[in-house]
């Protein structure tokens, strides 16, 4: 993931981001062994970044798992009086979240500054299955649960899998992140989504208290499919 490079440099703890413009103008950034110019961008992951020569240090990479509560919007910079994800993670490192859940869904979010994995959870051809559990206004007929194995929003076809119904509630697997799309999907065929509720992402399921997060493990990444370069 590409990102400004006086973002990066400062996220390795080398200096402030405000130094870091400075040193570029000064010419004393490269990045492949070329001169850096004012507002270019570089992919920590992949790029070689040095400062007068020698390479700054990589950013330590960080993985949390939260059970995201309800009024809780998916960003870091705040808005308003809206109550955003540092609300509840207190930290100075810089993290962000790796796909979103709408402000009233419940459930599993992953935070991290790992860009690969990111790509890796929210790209549609990774086909990373998340779990959601949908309190509906009424019961799941099974005619519906057939039309929602072939249903169509704006023109393409979602995948869905593994429906199972229990009352009111239904649990259903997708793999793609368009905005509402699993109300979307229950409104199409005539249903209202009370409640929403993210819990699992691949085979990882959400295993804290809503509201808590906890630090992940080699363990958590492998249930995601995701393997790291260094591990």
């Amino acid at each position: 993931m590409r990102e400004r490079l006086q973002k990066i440099i400062a996220a390795s703890g080398t200096c402030s981001r405000r130094k870091a413009e400075e040193l570029i103008i000064q010419g004393k950034v490269t990045v492949n062994n070329v001169t850096a110019k004012i507002g270019e961008s570089a992919d920590p992951e992949n790029d070689k970044i040095a400062i007068n020569g020698k390479p700054i240090r990589k950013e330590k990479k960080i993985y949390l798992l939260l059970n995201k509560p309800k009024g809780i919007v998916c960003t870091m910079r705040r808005q308003g009086k809206q109550k955003i994800i540092t609300d509840i993670i207190k930290t100075k490192e810089r993290i962000f979240p790796a796909g979103r859940l709408d402000k009233d869904t419940t459930g599993i979010l992953i935070l991290t500054n790992d860009g690969g994995l990111a790509n890796y959870l929210t790209h549609p051809s990774k086909k990373v299955w998340k779990t959601y559990e949908a309190t509906l206004d009424k019961p799941l007929k099974e005619r519906d649960k057939n039309k929602i194995k072939k249903i169509n929003i704006c023109g393409r076809k979602v995948e869905v899998k593994n429906i199972t119904t229990k009352q009111k509630k239904t649990t259903l697997q997708i793999h793609e992140g368009r905005k509402h799309i699993v109300k979307r999907i229950f409104e199409k065929i005539g249903y209202k989504v009370k409640e929403l509720k993210r819990t699992a992402i691949n085979k990882l399921k959400i295993d804290i208290r809503e509201g808590k997060y906890r630090k992940m493990t080699k363990e958590d990444l492998k249930k995601l499919g995701y393997t790291l370069k260094n591990a």
